[in-house]
């Protein structure tokens, strides 16, 4: 890791976005040490990046295996505010099941950015569990995102 931050430098780069964790059908179920071990290995990752300059931003997709509310909040719980930042997608969170305002509100101290962008589905059937890319081989919706503000269209 440190060899690919030294190729970044003096490029300006500020921010490095994870998905934390991985896929959730490669790792269910989430337990609590699963959060934890998560959270100690995503603080060393920031403290490296941080030594370069750049923030660890935690990128909480629709299927990763930190998703949910109760699983956001245990590995945040678990990591460093020093070095491990949340990052805000409001589609994703909205698919989950989560309110991205709230918790924006929770963890803008923290926010290292912010992906704005609209969705009219939520996942109550658990396509979160498709392995593979489940935004691709989903049965229940033909498109995820949206612009913000656009109307879905059949």
């Amino acid at each position: 890791m440190e060899q690919s931050l030294k190729l970044v430098e003096g490029l300006g780069v500020e921010t490095f976005i994870a998905m934390p964790g991985g896929q959730y059908a490669q790792i269910e179920p989430v337990t609590d040490e699963k959060s934890r071990l998560m959270g100690e290995y995503y603080n060393r990752i920031g403290e490296v990046t941080l030594r370069h300059g750049i923030k660890l931003s935690c990128h909480h997709e629709f299927f990763c295996a930190i998703h949910s509310q109760e699983e956001i909040e245990k590995f945040y719980s678990a990591t460093d505010p020093k070095y491990v930042f949340f990052y805000c997608d409001t589609a994703q969170h909205v698919i989950a099941g989560v309110d991205p305002v709230k918790l924006y509100m929770k963890y803008h101290d923290r926010c290292g950015g912010l992906h704005l962008k609209d969705t009219h589905y939520v996942d109550h059937v658990e396509d979160y569990r498709i392995p593979n890319d489940p935004e691709m081989n989903s049965s229940t919706t033909g498109r995820w995102f949206w612009e913000m503000g656009t109307r879905e269209v059949s």
